[in-house]
């Protein structure tokens, strides 16, 4: 997720596959209000997954959003691409 957010709020972000929580982070914004957050996570099969933004406090915004997202499975991780297992949560 990258965007821009001014104001005086704390960002959040959550990654969901279904009713489970997978990751629930504060995004602490870069330099001109910058943000910019990547995950890799292992879903096990239990629903839908969800990409959530929340701004905690007012006069804030968060705009220029733009969420991006790509399933891999293990056999395409074994055809070359690289995953440190580290990076998964």
């Amino acid at each position: 997720m990258r965007g821009t957010i001014s104001g005086d709020a704390k960002l959040f972000w959550a990654v969901r596959e279904g009713g489970s929580g997978m990751i629930e982070e504060e995004v602490k914004p870069g330099p001109g209000g910058s943000v910019n957050c990547f995950a890799k996570v292992r879903c096990e099969g239990r629903g839908d997954v969800y990409i959530l933004v929340r701004l905690d406090g007012e006069n804030a915004t968060l705009t220029g959003v733009s969420v991006e997202w790509s399933p891999f499975s293990d056999n395409l991780l074994g055809c070359g691409i690289t995953c440190e297992k580290e990076d998964i949560k």
